[in-house]
């Protein structure tokens, strides 16, 4: 169960930073220099596809490794030891 609540978690972190993170940088930057480039809608499958499988790459290395450690700076932090430790204890 705690690993679908750092799914969830994770989630909803990444998507609302990255959510900023498109429309007030991104999007000026590239509609200023490929402006006629970009496509007018989004393609939301393909994004969906990315977020679901980004965000479970970024619990299994990065959460649950720190989770295993018991220590939040693991998660900012990694070392190579305590990743290894960390997933050993799966």
């Amino acid at each position: 169960m705690i690993h679908v609540l750092l799914y969830i978690v994770t989630a909803i972190v990444f998507l609302a930073l990255d959510v900023v993170m498109l429309k007030k940088v991104m999007y000026p930057l590239f509609s200023s220099n490929i402006g006629p480039m970009m496509l007018e809608d989004l393609r939301m499958g393909p994004a969906a596809v990315f977020y679901l499988f980004y965000v479970v790459g970024v619990v299994w290395f990065v959460s649950i490794p720190a989770l295993n450690v018991g220590s939040i700076a693991q998660a900012f932090f990694c070392r190579r030891s305590s990743w290894r430790a960390g997933i050993r204890n799966l």
